[in-house]
């Protein structure tokens, strides 16, 4: 094989890639014969399905590189960019894709890359969403789990978030405001169990005094338990008359519902372990609200009893008027084939089960231009389209890739 040496020009030609290649009608997986990387190039890689076809790259092949930049638009919102093209090319070269995160805010000063580009996960930016307001929420979770890993699901966007930290800012497009109900879910690795709390946003009046529930679990002996559902005193939101419980197996059997007296307690026995979940409701003079609060709990001898809880709080740091026209804190996926047809991840829906995360972040090399470089490593699946409404499926792509960011 070949060795070629990696360049740069006036695209900021960082690294050099093999993008895209023709795709087999047999669906049999692209076999490609790369030339010997020289020890200087970085690990700029791709794998990913195309509509089900295998599509390998890396770096180190012919007259390709990843151009790195950012733009600032008549918002004063920043775009970073990663897009990997040929060298006598521009931005929408055949055979090429890109990559542009929008940042989570407006304005030019105070810039913090540790914000604008963190681990986690981002929605998809979409052109065709209907305008409405955009909310910037600190979300901070509290829990006892060891490993704990963090997910979101904002209800009636249909989207879910991950994070790395219990802390977390959030830009949140939402249409019907007093249909905000934010579920976090935490899966403690350690010990394979979860617990989740869901609680409506309260995002038309903030000086409402919010109410948080938890499960108080008492040991008996044992596994024999007594359960307790318990809320944080508010004089805003008062606890409706009953309460409703739920309990189910942890391997999904033997499910029950009751519905009780709101300080009645529970008394049951763990068994194999169950799932646990209390939904209250409140009355109130504004939207009022309701929580959910749930956890798994298991009994071993050695340990006794085995669970974590989990609560969140959050504060409304602004609110922009028809904000979600602004795309802020959002991710956009562009492949050019071999044809010269653009298909963007922005230009359609995306289904529930699209993703983009980034799992590492870290500081990069300077590119031609002096701008200051990171390097993320990210997977995702979506659909793309083109302007004439056809689509392709991009499934399980992992990719690392620069972009370029302020100083």
């Amino acid at each position: 094989m070949n060795t070629h040496n990696v360049k740069s020009n006036s695209y900021i030609h960082t690294f050099a890639f093999l993008v895209l290649v023709s795709l087999l009608s047999n669906c049999e997986r692209n076999t490609l014969e790369l030339p010997q990387v020289v020890e200087t190039t970085p690990d700029i890689e791709l794998d990913m399905l195309v509509d089900g076809v295998a599509v390998m790259a890396t770096a180190g092949v012919d007259n390709i590189f990843n151009d790195t930049g950012f733009l600032l638009d008549q918002n004063d919102v920043y775009t970073f960019l990663g897009t990997m093209t040929t060298a006598d090319c521009g931005m929408d070269c055949p055979n090429s894709f890109s990559m542009r995160i929008r940042n989570i805010g407006q304005g030019t000063s105070n810039f913090d890359v540790a914000e604008s580009i963190s681990l986690g996960s981002y929605k998809f930016k979409n052109d065709a969403q209907p305008i409405s307001d955009a909310f910037l929420l600190d979300f901070d979770i509290s829990t006892q789990a060891i490993e704990p890993q963090y997910s979101w699901l904002i209800e009636r966007t249909n989207t879910t978030y991950t994070q790395e930290s219990s802390n977390d800012l959030r830009v949140l497009d939402i249409e019907n405001t007093s249909e905000a109900f934010a579920i976090v879910t935490v899966l403690d690795e350690a010990t394979g169990l979860t617990a989740f709390y869901t609680e409506q946003l309260q995002l038309n009046n903030s000086n409402v005094e919010a109410v948080s529930s938890r499960i108080m679990v008492e040991q008996i002996e044992e596994d024999s338990v007594a359960l307790t559902i318990v809320h944080t005193p508010s004089v805003d939101f008062l606890p409706l008359e009953v309460t409703q419980w739920g309990f189910i197996d942890l391997n999904g059997e033997n499910p029950v519902l009751s519905t009780v007296p709101k300080d009645e307690v529970m008394h049951i026995r763990i068994g194999n372990g169950k799932n646990i979940r209390n939904i209250t409701n409140f009355s109130s003079d504004s939207d009022g609200t309701r929580t959910t609060v749930g956890l798994d709990i298991r009994y071993e001898n050695n340990q006794g009893l085995i669970f974590h809880e989990v609560d969140f709080d959050y504060s409304i740091i602004e609110r922009i008027v028809d904000g979600s026209s602004l795309a802020l804190q959002t991710f956009e996926f562009i492949l050019v084939d071999e044809n010269g047809t653009v298909f963007s991840s922005a230009n359609g829906e995306q289904t529930e089960d699209a993703l983009f995360e980034i799992t590492k972040v870290e500081p990069f090399i300077e590119n031609d231009k002096g701008q200051t470089t990171v390097k993320i490593d990210c997977k995702f699946s979506c659909t793309v389209y083109a302007e004439d409404g056809s689509q392709k499926n991009i499934q399980n792509a992992k990719a690392t890739i620069a972009l370029a960011t302020p100083k």
